[in-house]
């Protein structure tokens, strides 16, 4: 079993580059009934170290979800119809940095604990 030290070694090793992203999508994952704003298009630079956290996840034996990355910001939890039309939004979003983020169920919700940060070069 790995713990979050392996973890945070696996993280501090990678090379993530400053970017500029671009949230501009509205979306829903309806089983888990969370509403999100996303990227039409992820930048090279962090879908280049999204691939090397990957590989090194897999290289040290840890399992991840195989299904395809989708960058996003949780708009809303438990979201039980669809949401209201609205007109579309765009916000740039500076990538300085990246955090492991544990995701902990409490009472009807989840918290977010940052547990390791690193910046970007």
């Amino acid at each position: 079993m790995i713990n979050f030290r392996d973890e945070l070694r696996l993280g501090g090793g990678r090379s993530l580059k400053r970017c500029q992203l671009v949230l501009d999508c509205l979306g829903r994952f309806k089983r888990l009934e969370v509403l999100w704003l996303g990227v039409i298009e992820v930048p090279a630079a962090l879908g280049k170290f999204q691939q090397l956290l990957v590989n090194a996840l897999t290289a040290a034996g840890i399992d991840h979800d195989p299904k395809p990355w989708e960058f996003h910001v949780t708009l809303y939890r438990k979201l039980r119809k669809s949401p209201p039309i609205i007109n579309p939004v765009t916000i740039e979003w500076a990538v300085n940095g990246f955090d492991l983020v544990e995701s902990v169920n409490v009472g009807n919700g989840v918290e977010y604990h940052s547990i390791g940060h690193w910046e970007a070069g």
